[in-house]
């Protein structure tokens, strides 16, 4: 049985005036100007026509009719009084709802389980969700969603915080130390702030163009092999299929584009990067790391061996290049007669040694006319030249500068 539904209106002309006799209905669908069946009776039992004429002595007519948007017509003795469109049936019927019923009247047992679809609530928009983000009782919202909150699929997860680093420790292959590096599982936040990197454990080649995979190739295939800082990148497809990219600029965006243009890899969109290497000599120098700690593994030229200077001058140091580092300095500094050493970032407004007002310095000898030989580490914030300034207040014959080691943000603030 197709459902039906009472309709009860009076019968009355435009200027509501009421009828009682010689009265008749037409009932036409206003979606395909159908005329339905329609029924005295709820059950269908009792079938009338359509149109029908209303019993004398009514001004009140009453039927049933199946859901939908009527046009209602009314006739007296034949001749056309009143008509009212879109008349609404059944589920179409419009409904304050405000009026019927009370603030918090409506309760969860007053409704089925599934009453409400999710397709019947308003489109919601792309990456949003509906909250209040107002501190206060109120209506809610479409909230934006920001951050390392994103969605996988129906889930929504907190990636990493901006500059989000675990794991991805490098370190000297011990097959081919010369040209191969040891990548350990780990995972990081892009440069972009955009994307998780799961980085798998692998091992990458310096001595090959990049390809995919470990034991290939990872550098970038622009330029040949040389001695120079090479910046390790995690970089990402959007699907998550991760790699390892070695090249000498330390940008992100620089190295995204030239693996852009390396075959098989034009789909990484996602880079980051997680260290830098140096190869001197032909070979990478080994190292260990240790978080943001790299210590040089084996022993390296003095990176200064001859006569302080009297005023600020910049040295270069056993860094890596394109990068700020905090670099640990060993620092031997043998003078006769009182005297101050002061190492400063090249970019320090006052890079001027001082035995007793400041910046005072990091290793001096107070005893006039006695021969001292100090000695001390140093820490450095460096320039992307691996440069620092240095100043003595005295002449001394053989100053000494040794880079032990570095401390590398990895791309926390790229």
């Amino acid at each position: 049985m197709v459902a039906h539904n009472r309709v009860e209106f009076d019968i009355q002309d435009a200027e509501g005036n009421l009828y009682n006799a010689g009265v008749s209905v037409r009932w036409i669908s206003e979606q395909d100007l159908s005329s339905p069946q329609l029924y005295s009776d709820y059950a269908n039992a009792a079938p009338i026509g359509n149109p029908f004429t209303v019993p004398s002595g009514n001004t009140r007519v009453q039927f049933y009719s199946p859901a939908g948007r009527y046009r209602l017509d009314l006739f007296v003795d034949g001749v056309w009084i009143n008509a009212r469109r879109d008349f609404p049936v059944g589920t179409t019927r419009e409904v304050d709802l405000d009026a019927l019923y009370a603030a918090g009247t409506v309760t969860t047992t007053m409704l089925a389980n599934d009453a409400v679809s999710y397709a019947k609530i308003q489109d919601v928009g792309a990456g949003k969700l509906l909250g209040n983000p107002t501190g206060a009782p109120a209506s809610p919202i479409e909230v934006a969603i920001a951050g390392s909150l994103t969605f996988s699929g129906n889930t929504l997860s907190a990636g990493m915080p901006r500059g989000g680093i675990a794991g991805c420790i490098l370190s000297n292959n011990s097959g081919d130390p010369t040209n191969d590096i040891d990548i350990a599982a780990g995972a990081c936040r892009s440069a972009a702030n955009n994307f998780d990197i799961a980085v798998a454990a692998m091992t990458k080649r310096l001595d090959a163009n990049w390809a995919p995979g470990t034991n290939q190739g990872m550098r970038n295939s622009a330029a040949a092999i040389t001695n120079t800082t090479y910046h390790i990148f995690a970089v990402a497809k959007a699907d998550g299929t991760q790699d390892i990219y070695a090249h000498t600029s330390a940008s992100p965006s620089s190295a995204l584009a030239a693996l852009g243009a390396e075959p098989g890899g034009s789909l990484y969109a996602y880079a980051r990067r997680i260290g830098s290497i140096m190869r001197v000599g032909g070979i990478i120098r080994t190292f260990l790391q240790w978080g943001d700690y790299f210590k040089w593994k084996t022993t390296g030229a003095l990176d200064v061996n001859g006569t302080a200077a009297t005023s600020p001058t910049n040295i270069t140091l056993s860094v890596p290049v394109g990068i700020r580092v905090m670099a640990v300095l060993n620092v031997r500094a043998p003078f006769a007669g009182s005297s101050t050493v002061y190492i400063a970032p090249t970019d320090a407004t006052d890079k001027t040694a001082a035995a007793s007002t400041a910046p005072l310095g990091q290793i001096g000898n107070e005893a006039s006319g006695t021969n001292a030989d100090q000695k001390g580490q140093i820490m450095v914030l460096t320039d992307v030249s691996a440069q620092v300034s240095y100043d003595g207040t005295a002449a001394g014959s053989s100053f000494q500068v040794y880079t032990d080691g570095f401390y590398d943000a990895r791309g926390k603030d790229d």
